[in-house]
């Protein structure tokens, strides 16, 4: 590719801008050919995404948070004693239902 800025300035030579024209395709390849480069596939970005990014870079999302609540269910369960007393049992009972329906 290459521009040729004399027939700009009145020669006759044809100006050349692209080696193929725009939609032409390149030799097809053959199977022993190089295969071309691999790219890595991503999941797409969700609107969820999009705002909780904006809310990090603006500072509304604090460091360490989450919107899951399995983890602090879990650390609930893990941190009740082997011998609870009622109440505890009470809150081991509501913490072992919202796993049940939050967390899979």
């Amino acid at each position: 590719m290459r521009l040729d800025y004399g027939a700009l300035l009145g020669d006759t030579a044809p100006i050349a801008f692209a080696e193929r024209l725009p939609g032409q395709r390149d030799a097809w390849r053959t199977p022993f050919e190089a295969r071309p480069e691999r790219f890595r596939m991503r999941r797409q970005i969700t609107p969820e995404d999009v705002v909780r990014g904006f809310a990090q870079l603006v500072g509304l999302w604090p460091p360490g948070y989450t919107d899951s609540p399995c983890p602090a269910i879990r650390g609930l369960i893990a941190a009740t004693p082997d011998m609870p007393s009622p109440r505890e049992r009470a809150l081991l009972q509501d913490a072992v239902l919202a796993r049940e329906q939050f967390c899979s």
